[in-house]
């Protein structure tokens, strides 16, 4: 037991050093461009008091720091743009966002709808992957042909493992735990 306590202690102590911030001065990034000249723009298309609030907000907050990292423009549509999915993506479209990011198994649709729309702009749609199966597996050998069948090459599905980090959690609050008692669900 004291063995798995001084791990975990020894496993904060290098996430806090991992995330502390550097002394050294910060480098402005040059604004990053694309072949043609222009600017790089990546617009976020959430859905209002949808069930991905929570990834919605990480996302945009990750995306405004990588902005702020490497050099180019974030836009997400503000509360006055509708609800629906679909008019968000032709607002950012219409403002020349050349990638626009989706958040959530709700937006599939209209990500679908705007690949075939927009066919010059890129899509990423997080925790949503149109993905092919066989035998009830994802098939990764048969990805790429998948999404170019259906029309969907300029998408990129981004889904997370949240329940192996969920796993990770209930571990370290077991080792934590100083009853032998983490949680009851009733």
């Amino acid at each position: 037991m004291k063995i798995l306590q001084f791990m975990t202690l020894l496993f904060l102590a290098a996430l806090c050093l991992a995330c502390t911030p550097s002394t050294s001065e910060a480098i402005a990034p040059e604004a990053t461009t694309l072949p043609d000249g222009s600017e790089l723009k990546i617009g976020l298309v959430v859905e209002v008091d949808g069930e991905d609030n929570a990834l919605a907000e990480a996302a945009w907050l990750g995306l405004q720091q990588a902005a702020a990292d490497m050099g180019f423009t974030v836009q997400r549509t503000d509360q006055r743009t509708p609800a629906n999915p679909a008019a968000q993506i032709d607002v950012l479209a219409a403002v020349g966002c050349q990638v626009l990011v989706t958040v959530g198994p709700s937006m599939a649709e209209a990500t679908r709808v705007g690949t075939r729309k927009y066919p010059s702009i890129a899509f990423v749609i997080l925790d949503y992957a149109f993905s092919p199966l066989r035998g009830g597996r994802y098939d990764v050998d048969n990805s790429a042909e998948f999404y170019a069948n259906r029309g969907l090459a300029k998408v990129t599905s981004l889904v997370f493992a949240d329940d192996q980090a969920a796993f990770l959690a209930g571990i370290l609050a077991g080792g934590m735990s100083t009853t032998g008692f983490v949680c009851s669900l009733s």
